[in-house]
């Protein structure tokens, strides 16, 4: 079961209160969001570093990766992905990365799926 999406975002902000606005306009586009980190980024201040997941809840590999696949597009167009890669019994991952965003308030971002359980646990 693929339960949920792991995220790695850059934020084109210089506060707290401006990068929690901009994740809650990406809520609405992906879903609930369960913060993780949420912090200056340690190499340019001029943007925050968002670590998230939210749910997925697909069973089948197929499924899941259309799913993202159509959810990723609403924040940009220009996504490298990699795989599905399957591994031995049955443990799929798949992720893919965007740095031109169309999103208002993204610069770049990282998603992961996989059917092997927690990744930030």
């Amino acid at each position: 079961m693929f339960e949920t999406i792991y995220w790695r975002i850059f934020i084109d902000v210089t506060s707290k209160e401006k990068a929690q606005k901009v994740i809650n306009r990406l809520s609405q586009v992906i879903g609930e969001i369960n913060t993780v980190k949420l912090e200056p980024y340690w190499k340019d201040k001029s943007k925050y570093e968002l670590v998230c997941e939210t749910k997925l809840l697909i069973e089948e590999p197929d499924k899941a990766v259309f799913y993202i696949l159509q959810l990723v597009n609403q924040l940009g167009r220009e996504i490298s992905v990699t795989g599905p890669n399957t591994y031995d019994k049955g443990q799929v991952e798949f992720e893919g990365l965007c740095s031109s965003p169309t999103f208002v308030g993204l610069s770049w971002f990282h998603f992961h799926i996989d059917n092997s359980g927690s990744l930030f646990s």
